[in-house]
This record gives structure tokens, sequence and C-alpha cells, in this order.
């Protein structure tokens, strides 16, 4: 009976338990991540969704919402060192407003532009 093993040596059973058993730290520093990025999000849609409708003078609801603006951003820039470029990457390309309604090209469409 051969096993399959990876350029690395180790079998898949090896890999999948690496990959599931994550230490405390790493899945405290994960978890710490992606509390801050959540909070993130929720303080931006508070401060553009939110902060406009409140029953305050215009001057407060502006110095709110450029508060909780800033607190977004702050604690999307902390939540890096936590994630890590690669998911902080994703999370800004996903949430990017030009790329919601982008129409991805059909697949014969480029094979006929060649021709």
């Amino acid at each position: 009976m051969s096993e399959d093993r990876s350029a690395g040596g180790q079998t898949q059973e090896g890999r999948n338990a690496q990959s599931t058993a994550l230490g405390p730290a790493v899945r405290l520093k994960r978890y710490i991540g992606y509390s801050l990025l959540v909070i993130s999000t929720l303080t931006w849609v508070g401060g553009l969704f939110v902060a406009p409708f409140v029953p305050l003078p215009a001057a407060k609801r502006v110095a709110l919402a450029g508060f909780l603006i800033a607190t977004a951003e702050i604690t999307f820039w902390v939540s890096i060192p936590f994630l890590g470029k690669g998911i902080v990457a994703a999370f800004r390309k996903w949430m990017n407003p030009f790329r919601w309604f982008k129409r991805k090209p059909a697949e014969g469409a480029a094979e006929e532009a060649a021709d």
C-alpha cells in the first residue's frame, strides 16, 4: 500500500492535521483580528448611514460621522498585524464598490476577439 506524499514528504492526513490544529495563540490572534475587522465594518456603516440621521444638530452629526469613520480606519489598520496582508487585501477587494457591478466577460468572448 503506497501513500500519497507531497514534495515536503507529508501525507494528506498530516497536512490536514497541521492545518486544523492551530495553537491557542494563533486562534486568539485570528479572533482578535476578525473582531477588529467586524468592528471596523460596523463603525464605517454607522458613520456613513446612521450618523446623518441621529437627532443631533448638524455640526454634531458631522463630528460623529467623522469620528466613526476615523475609528473604522484605525481598527482596520490595527487588524492587519493580526490577520495578515492577504486576508486584508481580499477584504478590501471585496468591499470595493467599483467591483460590485463590474461585468465579467463571457467565456466565448475572448476566443471570438482573438479571431
